[in-house]
């Protein structure tokens, strides 16, 4: 998942749960929040070039992290709106903009380890192979109200792995995976699973 759309989703949860008068605070807050499982890209070492790779989407995207996710995000942005919000809606907004993170991430083919520390195994719903920021361009300003909800359906469908949809009529599935890429590579890929 791209930063940009960690953040905007993060912003939207929190904005979903905030009262009237802190619709702008909850934003950036929920901004803030949804960013910061990503901080794990950080965590490397100069012994191993691949443990980065290793940590990529590890602990931070656990659900079990999200309380822990949300008190830094807390702690990072207490001494600035110490003064604008009470402790107890400052933490909800971090709650909500981080609280998607993991679940996000598990849905490229990348996966995530969600279930960590219980399994440390990467779930991966393979329904996009990466998200970019077309799925939040069709909710920008630039298109008139009357058009968002089309395009913004439209638009990210063209990245959806169709094959998530296919077997609810039984049809039986070969033993690989198909993972079409519409617009970023219009071949697309197969992988054998093993």
């Amino acid at each position: 998942m791209d930063i940009v759309t960690q953040g905007v989703l993060g912003a939207a949860l929190a904005q979903s749960v905030a009262k009237k008068e802190h619709v702008r605070l909850a934003t950036i807050i929920g901004l803030v929040a949804g960013v910061i499982a990503d901080a794990d890209i950080l965590i490397r070492s100069s012994a191993d070039p691949l443990l980065s790779l290793e940590f990529h989407r590890h602990f931070t995207h656990s659900i079990f992290f999200i309380p822990i996710g949300a008190g830094i995000a807390f702690l990072l942005l207490w001494p600035f709106l110490r003064n604008k919000l009470p402790v107890a809606y400052l933490y909800l907004y971090c709650c909500m903009g981080y609280l998607l993170s993991g679940f996000i991430d598990a849905c490229t083919s990348y996966g995530t380890n969600l279930l960590w520390p219980l399994i440390d195994t990467r779930i991966s719903w393979h329904i996009i192979s990466i998200v970019i920021n077309c799925f939040i361009f069709p909710s920008s300003f630039i298109f008139p109200t009357y058009l968002i909800n089309p395009i913004g359906f439209i638009i990210p469908s063209c990245f959806i792995n169709p094959t998530s949809f296919i077997n609810p009529i039984g049809f039986i599935m070969p033993s690989c995976f198909i993972n079409p890429t519409s617009f970023i590579n219009p071949i697309g890929f197969i992988i054998p699973s093993c």
